[in-house]
């Protein structure tokens, strides 16, 4: 019952195995060509861009993100 309710929210679980795929996949497996910069991938190597909310694609949170961790680098 609890899966039909997952499923129905747009919920999804996976073992712990599957859910490395993607990133050895971008890391070993797919070429240059088949990547986009700062994709998000679910598994195995399916490009979900698409479902990304507003937080995720801000690019204000991106330019404060990147000088936080600046700021907190810089300290090192």
């Amino acid at each position: 019952m609890m899966k039909l309710i997952f499923w129905f929210l747009g919920v999804s679980f996976m073992e712990v195995e599957q859910g490395r795929l993607s990133q050895l996949w971008v890391a070993a497996g797919a070429t240059k060509d088949e990547l986009v910069n700062g994709g998000y991938y679910m598994p195995v190597g399916r490009l979900s861009n698409d479902r990304l909310d507003k937080t995720a694609t801000s690019t204000m949170l991106a330019e404060e993100l990147w000088t936080y961790t600046q700021d907190v680098l810089a300290k090192f």
